[in-house]
């Protein structure tokens, strides 16, 4: 088979639970859902299914015996590495004159010639009848006392990967986040060894923010070209 195009996706599901005293906290619960895509020349077809991070395919010259196999790795979590795993957020307590703050990361590697590009997409904090604002696509710097939430990158180690354009000229207290958009994060020119990125996120509220239970599903997806 000739692969040209392989896919996963990670989602972190979080929750915010605001009280009628503004007490805030976040957490990424369940498993997280990894789906594999394939495209091939003659038709497309799919696999995937959860708690597989990595896919190996084979490419076999016509007329040859010669085998390459393709492969990209991705992992989400919000331990301290991926073989530690982690689907918690903890935000603590947030009040109208702080900003609350967490962390994740991922690691990704691939030997595609063209590279990978790592990408999100997902909805703002939504209670069902409520929503805080998303930061926007323009950066943003974190004020407490205003409804905000994004995320930003805030380190990457490893590999050869960079972060897009829009996170790599943020200033240390901007984020950014769009709901219904795909954001790219990070990517490689082309083969990387394993880059990890670590994600901050960042909420605010403001006195009327209303109470409830907020949630945010934010996929990350990870696709590579062979």
């Amino acid at each position: 088979m000739k692969l040209t195009k392989s896919s996963y996706k990670d989602t972190l599901n979080i929750s915010l639970i605001v009280s009628t005293f503004f007490v805030l906290s976040v957490i990424a619960a369940g498993n997280y859902q990894i789906v594999l895509a394939q495209t091939h020349p003659e038709g497309s077809y799919g696999a995937g299914g959860y708690g597989s991070d990595i896919y190996s395919g084979s490419m076999e010259e016509e007329g040859g015996e010669e085998e390459v196999t393709e492969t990209l790795s991705f992992c989400v979590y919000t331990g301290s590495d991926c073989a530690g795993g982690g689907s918690v957020i903890d935000f603590g307590t947030l009040g109208i004159d702080n900003t609350s703050t967490g962390l994740s990361r991922f690691d990704v590697a691939t030997n595609a010639t063209n590279g990978v590009t790592v990408s999100i997409f997902g909805t703002t904090l939504d209670n069902g009848s409520s929503t805080i604002d998303p930061f926007g696509l323009t950066p943003a710097a974190s004020t407490p006392g205003i409804e905000q939430f994004g995320l930003r990158v805030s380190s990457i180690s490893g590999g050869s990967m960079s972060a897009a354009s829009t996170f790599n000229d943020m200033s240390p207290n901007q984020y950014m986040f769009d709901a219904g958009t795909y954001i790219d994060v990070g990517s490689s020119s082309g083969s990387t060894n394993s880059s990890t990125f670590e994600i901050e996120y960042a909420a605010n509220i403001s006195a009327i923010t209303s109470p409830g239970i907020y949630v945010s599903d934010i996929n990350y997806i990870a696709t590579a070209t062979f």
